[in-house]
């Protein structure tokens, strides 16, 4: 959900930067100052989340260098088991938040863009000429004055036309259909914040007093002005894209501001407080966020080398090459899925962007590695990166391919995992002389409907069970089942009062006569929901 995290955390700013507007900068008469600190915030709350100040962190790093590269074949392992990864319901929260994000977003996209085509349609149907290369569209008895880019469309039989005109001339000049469409596409993606349409408004008002001071500074006087916006003040028309001079809604504001006092020169020193309220932000984006969508990190904290990788070095199936450029990853062949695993859990990052595990072979060409030990790692990374970090930076880098398997024709022994040890009193069963597992019944548990994972039809002997991950990993056994898990719960001393998640996972049977002499084994996968 990176990209909810990413609205977020921009949306924060955009509050932040705001809420400074409406207590420091709202009734200043520094309208242009004003109109740009608006758009330019709104801006800078959307890229600040793609910054960083690497020496902010807190994190220890190491910096892998001067390394030699030893080639690593694929090999199987007897004592590992790996599986498909767990079947995630295609439903989720995530799914279901982003499907409602998404409606909701093209909805006003398209309310947009039908208000686009709608202007247009007006603009053909009334064209009257060209002045100046502005493009002046009558519309009779609808007591309407507004502007669009270079479009004016106005009534006719209105008084005062040349006042209107300078008025909405004002608005096209200063290109402030430019600011409403910016303003309309931020509110369309970020609709769920209130403040989006507080700053429509307030860009709005701006715009309005700009071209108010563009007419009384040479045309009226403000006390005629004003009463010729109050007469004037019924619209027909309420367009979201347009500039319209007799906006009710926003007249009291604007006759209030004509007889402002203009605010004096040395006030405009506010804005410097922007610069900290700025500096805390890329702070919070570097020390509180933790985020996968960062791209460019300002002070880069690379500059610190502690316990350096050693030359001829290979770390938990990772070795390092050619001077520190280049890395390479060990893999573990996977009989059942018929393509090689890699041996190394860590998490890569190869400039700012997350590597899928399993998906390369290695990089090469880069500038440098970056090691994270498992707690800085999490605290970068997220839960993604529990057993550590790998950083990968250059402007070259090229990511390797995933090698090829291992030449057919060796006999492929079963993956099975250990059995635990015989509880004090039981006979141990040496596992070895068990044959290889034949395929089993598929099971589904539900949970919901507390059912017990029931072992399908089988040879009678005693039944030793265990509850295989995607990953080989043992969430669940038992030297003498009974029929009595309810899939919740492991057994397993590390994993204990820990939920199991649903998904899918595999159950190995060995079954041993009661001379204690072997008997069969059994392979099947089980589903638990």
């Amino acid at each position: 959900m990176s990209w909810l995290f990413y609205l977020l955390e921009a949306n924060l700013y955009l509050f932040i930067f705001y809420g400074f507007f409406k207590i420091f900068l709202n009734k200043d008469t520094f309208y242009s100052l004003n109109r740009y600190y608006l758009i330019f915030s709104t801006l800078i709350s959307f890229l600040i989340p793609f910054f960083k100040v690497g020496i902010w962190n807190n994190e220890v790093i190491n910096v892998v260098e001067e390394a030699v590269f030893t080639e690593q074949a694929i090999t199987p392992n007897a004592n590992m088991i790996q599986h498909p990864q767990i079947v995630e319901s295609a439903f989720t929260l995530n799914s279901f938040i982003f499907t409602v994000y998404l409606v909701v977003t093209l909805f006003l996209v398209f309310r947009l863009i039908r208000g686009f085509i709608y202007i247009l349609k007006i603009k053909s149907l009334n064209e009257y000429g060209i002045r100046n290369g502005i493009r002046i569209i009558y519309l009779e008895k609808s007591n309407a004055a507004f502007s669009f880019f270079n479009l004016l469309f106005i009534d006719p039989e209105l008084e005062n036309q040349s006042t209107i005109r300078k008025h909405e001339m004002a608005h096209i000049k200063q290109g402030h259909s430019f600011d409403i469409l910016f303003c309309e596409l931020i509110g369309a993606i970020n609709w769920f914040n209130p403040v989006v349409y507080l700053l429509k408004k307030d860009i709005k008002l701006i715009h309005e007093y700009l071209a108010d001071l563009e007419v009384t500074d040479s045309d009226m006087k403000k006390y005629d002005y004003a009463m010729f916006l109050i007469k004037q003040s019924i619209s027909l028309q309420n367009l979201t894209l347009t500039n319209q001079i007799f906006n009710s809604s926003l007249l009291k504001k604007r006759i209030s501001m004509l007889n402002q006092n203009k605010t004096a020169g040395w006030v405009r020193l506010k804005m410097l407080f922007v610069l900290p309220i700025i500096c805390g932000m890329l702070g919070l984006s570097t020390m509180a966020f933790t985020k996968t969508y960062g791209v460019m990190d300002l002070y880069a904290n690379a500059i610190i080398k502690q316990d350096t990788v050693k030359t001829n070095s290979i770390i938990e199936g990772l070795t390092i090459q050619e001077e520190g450029t280049k890395i390479t990853l060990s893999f573990r062949y996977n009989d059942l899925l018929k393509k090689g695993m890699p041996v190394s859990k860590k998490l890569f990052v190869v400039n700012g962007k997350l590597i899928e595990s399993g998906s390369f072979g290695g990089v090469e060409n880069a500038d440098y590695f970056i090691a994270l030990d498992s707690d800085n790692g999490m605290k970068k990374y997220g839960k993604k990166a529990e057993f550590g970090a790998i950083e990968a930076v250059g402007k070259n880098i090229k990511i390797l391919d995933v090698p090829s398997p291992p030449p057919t024709g060796k006999p492929n022994r079963p993956n099975l995992s250990p059995l635990p040890p015989p509880p004090p009193g039981e006979p141990k069963v040496k596992t070895e002389k068990y044959p290889s597992p034949t395929a089993a019944r598929n099971v589904v548990l539900d949970r919901r409907k507390n059912e017990k994972f029931i072992l399908p039809e089988m040879s009678s002997g005693r039944k030793s069970l265990q509850i295989l991950s995607s990953s080989g990993k043992r969430i669940y056994t038992t030297f003498n089942y009974v029929n009595d898990w309810d899939g919740k719960l492991s057994n397993i001393q590390m994993l204990k009062d820990k939920t199991i998640p649903a998904g899918k996972y595999v159950y190995v049977v060995l079954i041993t006569k009661k001379d204690n002499q072997p008997n069969d084994s059994k392979r099947g996968y089980l589903t638990i929901i």
